[in-house]
C-alpha cells in the first residue's frame, strides 16, 4: 500500500513538474518566468511534495487498518454467532438426558417395560447413543477452536463421562440409581452442566491435541461409585 502511495504521488508530481518545466522554459522565452520566481515555485514545490506523500501514505495505512479491523469484526461476530447456536444445542442436550434418564428408569424399575408398551429398550439405547454422539460433536468443536485451560479441560472430561453413564446403564439393562439430590454423581453432574454451557459460549483457539486428554480414560468412574441396582429381566 506504500508503494501505491508513491507511485500516486508521483503520478501528480512528475506532470506536475513537466508542466512547469515546460511553463517556466515557455516564460523564460517570454520574460514572465523570471530565475527568482522559478526559484521560488521548485522551493514551494520542495515543501508540498514530501507533505503530499505523506498525507497520500496515511490514507492507504487508513484504509488498509480500517478494513482489517471491519473483517476482525466481522469474524468476531460470526464467532459469537456459532457459540449462540453450540450452546442452544448443549442446552438440548442436557434436557434430553433428563428426559431420557427418566424414561429409563420409568422403563426398567418404577413401571416396567409392561407399562410401557410403545418403548423398547433397543430405542432407548439408540437415542442415548444419538445424544451422547452429538455432545461427542461439541467437544470436538471447543478442542479446536477454543484456547481451552487445564481446568476447562478436566470440567469437560467429567462431564463427558457423567453423560455416559446413561448411555451405559442402558446398555447393562439397569437402572440409573441418582436416587436422591445428595448423589455425588448428580451433584457433579449438576454442577458440571453450567461451567460448560459458559466454557462453550466463550471464544479463543486451542491446539488438537487437547481432544485427546478430554476423551481420555483418566476421568473413568470407578464401577464402586456407580451404584446401579441390577434388575432381573
Amino acid at each position: 500500500m506504500m508503494k501505491a502511495a508513491l507511485k500516486a504521488a508521483c503520478l501528480i508530481v512528475i506532470p506536475t513538474s513537466a508542466a512547469l518545466a515546460q511553463s517556466s522554459f515557455s516564460g523564460l522565452q517570454t520574460g514572465w518566468m523570471t530565475q527568482e520566481r522559478w526559484d521560488k515555485l521548485l522551493d514551494s514545490a520542495a515543501i508540498e511534495l514530501p507533505k503530499l506523500v505523506t498525507t497520500l501514505v496515511l490514507l492507504g495505512l487508513g484504509w488498509v487498518i480500517g478494513k482489517q479491523l471491519t473483517v476482525l469484526w466481522t469474524r468476531r461476530q460470526k464467532q459469537n454467532e456459532q457459540d449462540l447456536d453450540a450452546a442452544r444445542d448443549f442446552h438440548a442436550l442436557y434436557g434430553d438426558f433428563f428426559a431420557l434418564w427418566k424414561l429409563w428408569n420409568y422403563y426398567i424399575r418404577d413401571l416396567g417395560a409392561d407399562a410401557l408398551p410403545g418403548a423398547s429398550r433397543w430405542q432407548l439405547l439408540d437415542r442415548a447413543c444419538k445424544s451422547e454422539a452429538k455432545l461427542e460433536s461439541t467437544v470436538v468443536r471447543l478442542a479446536s477452536q477454543k484456547a481451552l485451560t487445564g481446568n476447562d479441560i478436566d470440567l469437560l472430561g467429567r462431564f463427558r463421562q457423567r453423560y455416559q453413564q446413561l448411555r451405559e446403564s442402558i446398555r447393562d439393562n439397569v437402572a440409573l440409581a441418582w436416587d436422591h439430590s445428595e448423589h455425588p454423581d448428580y451433584l457433579e453432574f449438576k454442577t458440571l452442566a453450567p461451567q460448560v454451557a459458559a466454557i462453550i459460549a466463550g471464544s479463543g483457539r486451542a491446539r488438537k491435541e487437547l481432544l485427546m486428554k478430554i476423551t481420555s480414560n483418566m476421568y473413568e468412574i470407578p464401577d464402586g461409585r456407580r451404584r446401579l441396582e441390577k434388575v432381573s429381566v
